[in-house]
């Protein structure tokens, strides 16, 4: 059916590229008082990001090894989900989790030392055309390396290079880590399981077992999958499938005032838009260059908008074949 058994607890994995953060956070945020449910926003996941900051001071980063950093987030982000003050059976408080981490699978060998929530989570996602949202990403955070080499005194060599001009340029290519990132969607909705590991072979990349692991989750655990392209549409059906929570998203959506809209490549962005970015399509060219780059994420967004359309036609919202 079109509303599953609304959860006490929602998980929404922002993916970075898709404007979700900029623009529907804030919207959800806005929403948490009128529907009385606890908003919580997550730390970013360091691998979510190229330049993503970490929650460390910069003694702690020079002095802690990379797997205590590593274990010290999943518990910290195990406490953050599971983990409730005055938490009791009879008491269970909504909360809406946000943020640029991976699909919540952790099982902290000490969980049995704390009193967690049994009750079930549901995970919310918005996805994107793979190679449009890595080239967004890439800009922007390409743009904060840049800021980052300017105040250290440092220089790239492809700093300079957009993602176009990079793929035209082998080393840039090979530093960039395009396999990388161009799977991120996959890497992000596999979660946390052993199966999720990069390929660290000739170029890093994503594995079979991890893409199979994140259309096993899409399926089974996103009660709502939104695409950005279909932005106006995802509002709806995420109102649709959450009421409990989201009820009035749709009429914050119609609204282009601040802080909503936000300024992209000169131009101002607002939720009405259909696409929330509005830069210029890549190449046919540089799009075969990036299949073998993507090919994990590309298998995962037809999947994607393939469960998107089927859910908004049995919630009864009109929607055109997707293309």
């Amino acid at each position: 059916g079109c509303m599953p058994e609304e959860p006490m607890r929602l998980l929404f994995n922002v993916v970075p590229g898709t404007s979700a953060e900029e623009i529907l956070v804030p919207m959800m945020h806005d929403l948490a008082h009128a529907k009385e449910f606890e908003f919580v926003k997550m730390r970013p996941w360091r691998d979510v990001g190229t330049h993503e900051p970490v929650f460390l001071s910069p003694v702690s980063k020079s002095t802690m090894k990379q797997g205590a950093y590593d274990a010290l987030y999943m518990q910290m982000n195990f406490n953050l989900i599971n983990v409730n003050p005055n938490y009791t059976e009879c008491s269970k408080p909504k909360k809406f989790i946000a943020g640029k981490s991976y699909f919540h699978d952790l099982r902290p060998e000490d969980a049995s030392n704390i009193t967690v929530r049994e009750d079930p989570i549901r995970h919310v996602i918005m996805l994107r055309d793979p190679m449009e949202r890595f080239r967004d990403q890439l800009a922007e955070e390409w743009q904060k390396r840049n800021d980052a080499n300017k105040f250290a005194n440092k220089n790239d060599m492809f700093d300079k290079l957009d993602l176009q001009g990079c793929l035209d340029v082998k080393p840039c290519r090979h530093a960039r880590k395009l396999g990388r990132w161009c799977n991120l969607q996959t890497r992000m909705v596999c979660g946390w399981h052993r199966d999720c590991g990069y390929d660290y072979g000739r170029e890093v990349n994503a594995t079979q077992k991890m893409l199979d692991k994140a259309l096993e989750n899409l399926e089974a655990n996103y009660s709502t999958i939104m695409i950005a392209e279909e932005w106006d549409l995802s509002i709806q059906l995420l109102e649709a499938t959450h009421p409990t929570y989201f009820e009035g998203l749709t009429e914050a959506n119609s609204k282009v005032e601040p802080p909503y809209c936000k300024t992209f490549m000169g131009e101002q962005v607002c939720p009405k838009n259909a696409n929330p970015k509005t830069t210029a399509p890549i190449h046919k060219a540089h799009r075969d260059m990036l299949k073998d780059h993507c090919w994990a994420d590309t298998i995962l967004y037809e999947k994607a908008k393939e469960i998107f359309y089927k859910k908004a036609e049995k919630c009864g919202l009109k929607a055109d074949a997707p293309k």
